[in-house]
């Protein structure tokens, strides 16, 4: 009897309780848009954006550079850009290669993929074979 007692005034009203505000999930933003590179790393060094295609558009699940009617690395084939799993859709893939994307702000968009063979992604940041990438909204 005691169980069922402590069960109904600690557990039951635990559960009817409202979420607090931290601790519910944030809809996630989609990172569609027009972009302008303005930073590229390459495993952890630094690198210049300078000699890089500048303009860079992300429609759903595609990824165009310079061009928005070519998708970058590849025609106009399948999306290059992919959601690998929808609870978490900025973890994706570019081609084959896992990949992440951040917004830090509705201006800046950060966003790597792995180049060195692993199977996941998981942290938007310059490190060792990844291709880092910092772009600025297009208005």
């Amino acid at each position: 009897m005691r169980p069922l007692i402590a069960l109904m005034v600690f557990a039951l009203p635990a559960v009817a309780a409202p979420v607090p505000k931290g601790l519910k999930k944030i809809p996630q933003q989609k990172p569609d848009g027009v972009w302008h590179l303005v930073e590229f790393d390459s495993d952890g060094k630094g690198g210049s954006a300078e000699n890089m295609a500048r303009d860079w558009v992300i429609e759903g699940e595609f990824i165009h550079v310079g061009v928005k009617t070519e998708p970058a690395h590849g025609d106009k084939g399948p999306p290059n850009f992919t959601v690998i799993d929808p609870d978490r859709p900025n973890l994706r893939k570019w081609g084959s290669m896992p990949a992440i994307f951040q917004l830090v702000d509705e201006d800046t968009l950060r966003c790597g993929y792995a180049h060195d063979g692993r199977k996941e992604l998981t942290e938007c940041k310059p490190q060792m074979g990844v291709h880092f990438y910092v772009f600025k909204r297009v208005k």
